[in-house]
């Protein structure tokens, strides 16, 4: 089901939902008119108007087994992930592995909300070691007359096509069993959520076994870093900040800002200054992929033995600050004095996501950004009738 705009428009249709579908469609879902917060009322609402869109053909359903190839021009970087349905039985087994922990609380509430709506709207977006037999498979269809084109409202150019010959499918089908492993790109509790919820259906006799996904090979990832602020110094003086520093660094005055493109390099914004920060001696960080992450060097050198932030989750001294969206925020954060200091991070890299992934350890928190995300509701699957 295709709407290049769903989110706007299923919002719009959802305000106009009474109180009283709202109560009988939980009663439908096993709700009570008790479990109703406001929270699961809008949800409730989605879900009643997602399938009154439906009815009245405002989304289009397709009636037979079809993948669909999405095409999103990334800044001048077409980037091609391929969309369908994914057994839980490969979550379970671990053929797709993870990088992060989830919260109980929001595995809970996700479940909670899956169930009230009844249909799958984002999917997961899984990425794998790029395969040759896939690429090809892939790039057929590229090549051939999308079925649908739009721009979405940030921007960006997007081709959809969809790929229900018997000949395309089986050859996608084909070409996937050479992958032996996926990895969770973006998705981790909704996945994790989802697999609850097909649990509890499982054992009440229920058929929701899938769950729908984007896969994208790893060369098509586009990986940004969460740069990092700090509110003070830790009760330092600027002299003493840089005396700790340079037992770990070199350190260098620059011009321009900096953007770190090499591992264990860094930037740094303080008192309307940018240096250039290298470690001295990379041998002093461990051989582990966990440890080898520019995340965990600069917490292990900087973060906590300088700045005295211990728990970077809870700490109400740091903020991050999503790479992909240019490094200007931090500049004006540390302008204002609203922080003192800011580092720029080299972007981890996608071999660097799957080794900790392969070594059953999860990222710290605020490692990676991924992108392209497909948005929300341009293709979606009803979980039951």
């Amino acid at each position: 089901m295709l709407h290049a705009q769903f989110d706007h428009v299923i919002e719009r249709h959802a305000s106009q939902i009474s109180d009283e579908e709202i109560i009988n469609w939980a009663a439908l879902k096993g709700f009570s008119q008790s479990d109703i917060d406001e929270s699961l009322k809008y949800f409730l609402k989605i879900g009643i108007g997602f399938r009154e869109l439906l009815a009245k053909g405002l989304l289009s359903e397709d009636q037979q087994e079809c993948y669909y190839l999405i095409g999103i021009n990334w800044y001048g970087q077409w980037v091609y992930g391929l969309i369908g349905a994914i057994g839980f039985e490969e979550y379970w087994t671990q053929k797709i592995k993870k990088h992060e922990d989830t919260l109980e609380e929001n595995e809970a509430e996700l479940k909670r909300i899956t169930q009230a709506i009844d249909f799958n709207f984002n999917p997961v977006m899984l990425t794998y070691k790029d395969e040759n037999a896939v690429n090809m498979a892939i790039e057929k269809i590229a090549l051939s007359p999308f079925t649908h084109q739009f721009v979405s409202a940030d921007g960006l150019e997007h081709c959809f096509w969809v790929v229900n010959s018997t000949e395309n499918i089986e050859e996608i089908k084909a070409a996937f069993t050479n992958v032996e492993e996926y990895y969770i790109a973006d998705g981790h509790h909704r996945i994790a959520s989802g697999s609850l919820l097909a649990h509890e259906k499982l054992n009440e006799g229920g058929n929701y076994t899938s769950f729908i996904s984007m896969v994208i090979s790893a060369s098509q990832l586009q990986m940004y870093e969460f740069n990092r602020v700090v509110k003070d110094l830790n009760g330092l003086t600027d002299l003493e900040f840089f005396e700790k520093l340079e037992g770990f660094f070199e350190i260098n005055e620059k011009s321009e800002p900096i953007r770190p493109s090499i591992k264990f390099e860094y930037g740094m914004y303080f008192n309307q200054k940018w240096y250039h920060l290298k470690v001295k001696d990379a041998t002093q960080i461990e051989p582990y992929p966990l440890k080898q992450l520019d995340v965990s060097v600069l917490r292990h050198f900087v973060l906590t033995p300088i700045l005295g932030i211990i728990n970077v989750r809870k700490s109400d001294r740091i903020a991050f600050l999503d790479g992909s969206k240019g490094i200007e925020m931090l500049i004006r954060m540390v302008d204002r004095g609203e922080m003192k200091v800011g580092f720029t991070l080299c972007p981890p890299s996608v071999d660097e996501l799957i080794n900790v992934a392969n070594h059953q350890e999860v990222m710290p928190p605020k490692a990676t950004c991924i992108e392209p995300k497909l948005k929300s509701g341009i293709i979606s699957r009803l979980l039951s009738n």
